[in-house]
């Protein structure tokens, strides 16, 4: 038997022990147990994978492009005339025309412009290095709702939008703290003490966690439970910026 699997046998025991019953993923290779034997537990619970990247930089779509669902209604963006913003049109299955104006939704380049279902458009402009906008266009009442930030991440059903709200990336701003956030406004986690977020969120398979990145003097990466926010994942000093995490 491999020294690997012994000392698994023997953690084990240990912990049955104990009285604390964990279901435990061992494949992880990128996560280093350096604490106690409960710590180690509830850090394995996470498994941890590194996606090779560097950039969040993204392909500019065309404005002028437009997109079809998949029942075979188009959207295209307008410039409304005598205006620094653009209109969704969308033609639907009759050949009839809906327009809604997005009033005062400023940008320069479009990041994403694409259909969520049939009746919600999502739409994510770039205006500087520390804000971009996120408009979700709802095709039954023909509004839509802004959000401005970075990180856009849905949840699997599309149901949560979380973001990260970040300080202007002019100035002296050290003391200004960053939040992430969901639509509707409630907070899951508050920078403190020179701290940034950077990177990306990503969220697990069954939405209940939510991986972050912050930095300040070096890049740490944290895992928060999404009802309670509790951390319960901490790594220092990480070298890679996107992940994919999977909770046993």
């Amino acid at each position: 038997m491999e020294l690997k699997y012994v000392w698994m046998s023997l953690l084990m025991i240990f912990v049955c022990m104990q009285g604390v019953s964990y279901k435990v993923n061992y494949a992880n290779e990128n996560v280093v147990l350096e604490s106690s034997v409960e710590e180690a537990l509830k850090e394995q619970r996470f498994d941890i994978k590194e996606i090779t990247t560097t950039t969040d930089i993204r392909p500019t779509v065309l404005k002028d492009t437009p997109i079809t669902s998949a029942s075979g209604k188009t959207a295209v963006l307008t410039p409304v005339e005598g205006t620094h913003f653009e209109s969704i049109d969308v033609t639907l299955e009759d050949g009839s025309v809906q327009t809604c104006e997005l009033t005062n939704v400023l940008f320069g380049s479009l990041l994403d412009f694409r259909w969520l279902g049939e009746e919600k458009i999502i739409l994510e402009g770039h205006r500087n290095p520390s804000l971009n906008v996120y408009v979700v266009y709802d095709l039954g009442s023909n509004t839509f709702q802004e959000y401005y930030g970075l990180f856009f991440t849905w949840d699997s059903e599309y149901e949560t939008l979380y973001y990260a709200e970040k300080a202007p990336h002019w100035g002296e701003n050290a003391d200004v703290a960053e939040r992430i956030l969901d639509h509707t406004g409630k907070e899951y986690y508050k920078t403190a003490g020179g701290e940034r977020l950077v990177g990306s969120i990503v969220l697990d398979g069954t939405d209940n966690y939510l991986g972050f990145f912050t930095e300040a003097e070096e890049r740490d990466f944290r895992v928060l439970n999404c009802d309670t926010k509790e951390i319960m994942y901490e790594e220092e000093d990480v070298a890679y910026d996107t992940v994919e995490i999977r909770y046993e």
